[in-house]
């Protein structure tokens, strides 16, 4: 996983990592465990994400999530 281009992804929304853990349902520090690489998303994590974030094209998901 990128986690730069999904921070960029964040900010680009106008939205804060709080503010997507909250809508994930998960804790600012499980958000920040995720995207400093300690765990992983699960798929459910990533297409919520997604849907959060209005990724769309499967190639930027591919960029993101699986390179």
């Amino acid at each position: 996983m990128k986690a730069n281009l999904l921070r960029g992804e964040i900010v680009a929304n106008g939205l804060t990592v709080q503010e997507v853990a909250e809508k994930m349902g998960l804790s600012r520090n499980t958000l920040f465990s995720r995207l400093s690489g300690q765990t992983s998303f699960n798929t459910e994590e990533v297409i919520k994400l997604c849907d959060i974030l209005h990724i769309k094209e499967p190639s930027r998901k591919v960029e993101i999530f699986l390179t």
